[in-house]
């Protein structure tokens, strides 16, 4: 494979992942803080929480949130 000034060039497998205090996700990315998620969709917070764990995505909640931690961790 050619690379840029003619010279020849292997390409490294690539990985999204990455380690947040310790612990491998599968992105770079995080389900930030969304205030209000439970007034625009039933139990919005805790929708939320599980479709980022599903995906392996990191989760934070709100200091905002209309539903307790302890739900969205359950």
């Amino acid at each position: 494979m050619q690379c840029a000034l003619g010279r020849r060039c292997r390409r490294a497998p690539r990985s999204q992942t990455v380690s947040l205090f310790g612990q491998g996700h599968d992105a770079a990315i995080i389900v930030a803080p969304t205030a209000f998620a439970g007034l625009v969709w039933y139990r919005g917070e805790i929708e939320l929480a599980r479709a980022a764990a599903a995906n392996g995505i990191p989760f934070c909640a709100a200091t905002e949130a209309i539903t307790c931690v302890e739900e969205i961790a359950a």
